[in-house]
């Protein structure tokens, strides 16, 4: 049992590295292409990651639009393809892969930052199992430019409609992950919630926020308390599970379920009658509320985002 899955893996990386080569050699001659979407569904090796890093970044042809898997230069190709307006990380959504390719956003976040960079529109998504359709699709506000938050949420749903391979799930877990929260503008954290339910989430089914700063000691933050979140998440009709990520101890996580349930119970179970299950969690607790009671369960976590 144990060689013949040793054969299945050794023939699936085989058949992958050979599909490389074939898109490589016609990529050379590829020269108005502008649209490229490449997904590997399969572990691949580092000479053929290589290759495909190579043949993107050669020049042949300038991008307007980039799909590409988390294995990639991802930074080397930004910088070698000027004209790439939008760019979508395809990324396996186990919690280490994640944690490494937001790692790599958050460099391109404080660079733009520090350079005043000009970056194309970046967002992330997930394949689910063997439909290919899309279970996960993640926005970064600290990447969105002063003013685009809708044309950045057109700019996606317009492309993905495009795509006649990758679907958008009913279940697609939409997720806003801010880097800092003390940074992060609330105002463009809400336009980017009301211009995906406009252009692509109108029944989002499931949605979560992720918070990467670090608080001050004894500090919950609060981020269903960001003004205007309430309003903007209402365009969600059909929301049935809420999630935030937040970092900080086991008493920070209580002191935040605490006033969750505050919130849930004066102001979110009102708005959002669909509203079944919210948890708030951190690296290694999560904290369950469920309808109608919404009392506090505690478990542990499988696996975490927050580093």
């Amino acid at each position: 049992m144990y060689g013949a899955e040793r054969g299945k893996k050794r023939r699936a990386a085989e058949n992958c590295f050979s599909t490389v080569r074939q898109i490589t050699n016609a990529l050379r001659d590829a020269h108005g292409l502008v649209d490229l979407r490449i997904t590997l569904r399969v572990w691949h090796s580092e000479d053929s990651k290589e290759k495909l890093d190579v043949a993107i970044k050669s020049g042949h042809f300038q991008l307007h639009t980039l799909y590409s898997d988390s294995f990639q230069d991802l930074e080397g190709i930004i910088d070698n393809q000027k004209h790439l307006r939008l760019f979508g990380i395809d990324y396996n959504p186990r919690a280490e892969r994640y944690f490494n390719v937001s790692k790599l956003i958050k460099n391109l976040c404080h660079s733009q930052i520090d350079s005043k960079r000009k970056l194309p529109y970046i967002f992330m998504f997930s394949i689910g199992g063997y439909s290919g359709d899309i279970s996960e699709l993640t926005l970064f506000p600290e990447l969105c430019r002063p003013g685009h938050a809708f044309t950045l949420c057109e700019a996606i749903a317009t492309s993905l409609r495009t795509d006649c391979y990758n679907f958008i799930r009913t279940d697609c877990n939409f997720i806003i992950h801010i880097f800092d929260f003390t940074h992060a503008e609330a105002a463009t954290i809400c336009k980017l919630i009301e211009g995906m339910a406009q252009h692509l989430f109108a029944g989002c089914e499931h949605f979560t926020m992720r918070v990467q700063t670090r608080a001050v000691q004894g500090t919950a933050l609060k981020p269903w308390r960001i003004p205007g979140f309430l309003t903007s998440i209402s365009q969600f009709r059909q929301l049935q599970y809420l999630e935030f990520d937040v970092p900080g101890d086991k008493s920070v996580l209580h002191c935040a379920a605490i006033d969750l349930r505050s919130f849930l119970l004066e102001e979110l179970s009102f708005a959002y009658p669909t509203l079944e299950v919210v948890t708030v969690r951190n690296s290694v607790k999560r904290a369950r509320l469920k309808s109608p009671c919404w009392e506090i369960v505690t478990e542990n976590c499988a696996y975490s985002y927050n580093r």
